[in-house]
Order: C-alpha cells, then structure tokens, then sequence
C-alpha cells in the first residue's frame, strides 16, 4: 500500500506546470465486520477502500479533490490526471486564500504497526464462546494514512486495530454496554471485561431506585467520560473557536479553573493517529491542553497560526484532538464503591 501511494504521488509530480503545488493526502482501509445479535453472526462483511485527497496550488490559490482510489495504478493514474486538468482549469476562478499555509521544509517521517490481530474467525470462536446472549459489532483490521507534497516530502502511517463493541440486555431498557479495543488480543483481559458486565447487568436486575433531587458524589465510568469528551471535542479546544468565543471552554479562557486534579493532552505519541497532518506539518508528540484544572494551550491549525500569527502544532484543519488523553485519577477501580459511599 505505501508503495502504491508513493508511486502515485511521483505521478502526480510529473503532471504539475509552472509554480504549481501540490499536497496529497491518501487514507485506507482494509478492515472486518461482524455484526452479532441474540449471540449469533447476523452480518458479516469486509471492506476495502482507498482515497485521495489532492490539493492543486499556485501561489495564494488553491483548489482541492477528494476521490476514491481504485488500487489499479493504471485506472488511478487516468483518475489523478483527469482531477488536476479540472483542478487547474478552476483554479484562475478562485480567489487568493490569505491564509493558506503549508509545510515547505522537508520532514518525511514512516511509522508501520504490528499486525498481531487475530483471524475473524478466531476472534469470533472467542466472543461467542465468552459471551452468550448479546448484541454488538466487531471490526478489525488495517488503517493507512499517507502524505506527499511536490516538495519530496513522503510520510507514512499504518496501524492495525479491533474494536468490540457489545451490550448484555436484561430486560427492555436495562442493559450493560461494554466494548474491548487494542492492537492485540488478550483472552484474559476480554474475559476479565465480560465477567464484569454480567455482574453489572446482576445489578440492574434489582429493583429501581429513585433518586431525589440535591448533591451527590458522582462517579462516571470511562465509557461515560468517553461520551463526554466526543461532544467536548468539537470547537472546544481549537485556537479558533477560541478567538471567537464559540468554545465550551470560554469560561476557563476567562479565568475559572477546574479541579486540579484535571490534566488533559493531545498525546499522539501513544496514540494510534498518524504524526503528520493534510498540509504536512509533523505534531508534537504531546500538546498539553488543561495542566492542573488550568487551561493551558489550544490546537492551532495552519490557517489559524496564518491568521493569528503564532505558531501551529500541527493540529488539523477542524482543530478536533485526535489522541485525546485524559489522566488517570488517584482512585483504584476497587476503592470507586467505597469512595462514593451513598453516591451515584
């Protein structure tokens, strides 16, 4: 796959005229699913697809492509030319971007992941023989990314992940949901998992309590806080949201704090997103977000370091944190219950 890009992009160079630019970015997938109901196999599928993402630039003008790949090169070669004649052709209609910015200095960079994951049908011999009646969605398999510019610059990015996603029903709206991920599987640690949701589903199975209204000590599992945090990442920790005040975190650029218990990073050094981003910048390997409850430094995309005249760490255009990390707090998961007392 890598070298399949890398030969696109050579290609590419040899169709540009003049001061043309170009910026390539290439996104697969070769991936399983298996959908599970009442604790049979009710869908399976694979899927196999590839994309390119070409941005067309001369001088503050820019016009970009998204369009799928067929993995023949002689079909995609006609697909990218095709594309850059119409690209080109708009180009002189569109108006200079002042804040167009991208990576000029060379920084190639390759990471390739370990492919440890089981065979689909070993993994599905394991969840049915673990879990009994259940509802949920396997997928595993390979994610490529890619990047190349008319520079010389290459870079490179696979990883090889599963993801189980289930719930246990006990009766019409009271289930447990659960979900197993990594790089490799470990039947002692899903094991481990499905032990503890059926205990949990033991718990529903009592009668309901209703709470009334004042303060509690609240606790929020990780797949709760997992929730919280997809919702919060949306203009929230983005430079630009920030300059225009359309954040969720407004009142902490103004002086309040959280817990300081709170710290909050983009890690992408132990995440699985690729290093580099659509116009070539690399990212640091950690940005820290709220250090201390304390608000600390915002993504900052290309177009907003242009607009804003500071530096970008490399975030994406959205500036949506694609390693989000959250710290650990002080609690063991066996002190929680004891710690809550009569909390929820």
């Amino acid at each position: 796959m890598q070298e399949y890009f890398y030969t696109l992009a050579d290609f590419i160079g040899k169709q540009l005229q003049g001061n043309e630019v170009y910026l390539a970015e290439f996104t697969a997938e070769q991936s399983d699913f298996i959908r599970f109901n009442k604790a049979k196999i009710r869908q399976p599928g694979n899927v196999e697809q590839r994309y390119l993402l070409l941005d067309l630039i001369d001088g503050q003008r820019h016009i970009n492509e998204q369009f799928t790949l067929s993995g023949e090169l002689k079909i995609d070669y006609e697909r990218i030319a095709t594309s850059i004649r119409q690209l080109r052709n708009q180009l002189p209609h569109i108006p200079a971007d002042p804040y167009l910015l991208y990576a000029t200095e060379i920084n190639s960079t390759e990471s390739i992941g370990n492919n440890n994951l089981l065979a689909a049908p070993d993994a599905v011999n394991e969840i049915l023989t673990a879990t009994g009646d259940l509802v949920g969605i396997y997928a595993a398999g390979s994610i490529f990314t890619g990047f190349a510019n008319s520079f010389g610059q290459r870079n490179w990015h696979s990883s090889y992940t599963f993801n189980f996603d289930w719930s246990l029903y006990h009766s019409k709206d009271k289930a447990v949901k659960s979900a197993y991920a990594g790089f490799e599987w470990n039947s002692a640690d899903f094991t481990e998992k499905v032990s503890k949701s059926l205990n949990q589903l033991e718990i529903l199975k009592q009668e309901p309590h209703i709470i009334q209204p004042g303060k509690y000590k609240v606790y929020l599992a990780p797949a709760a806080m997992f929730e919280i945090f997809q919702l919060l990442a949306w203009n929230s920790f983005g430079l630009k949201s920030h300059k225009t005040k359309d954040t969720a975190l407004l009142r902490m650029l103004e002086g309040q704090n959280l817990h300081s218990s709170i710290n909050m990073m983009e890690n992408i050094k132990d995440g699985i997103a690729p290093t580099f981003q659509a116009q070539g910048f690399i990212k640091p390997e950690q940005v820290s977000l709220i250090n201390q409850g304390i608000y600390d430094t915002a993504l900052i995309s290309p177009r907003s370091a242009k607009e804003y005249d500071v530096n970008t760490n490399g975030a994406n255009d959205e500036e949506y944190p694609t390693s989000l990390d959250l710290a650990a707090g002080n609690f063991a998961n066996d002190e929680i219950l004891k710690e809550l007392d009569t909390g929820i």
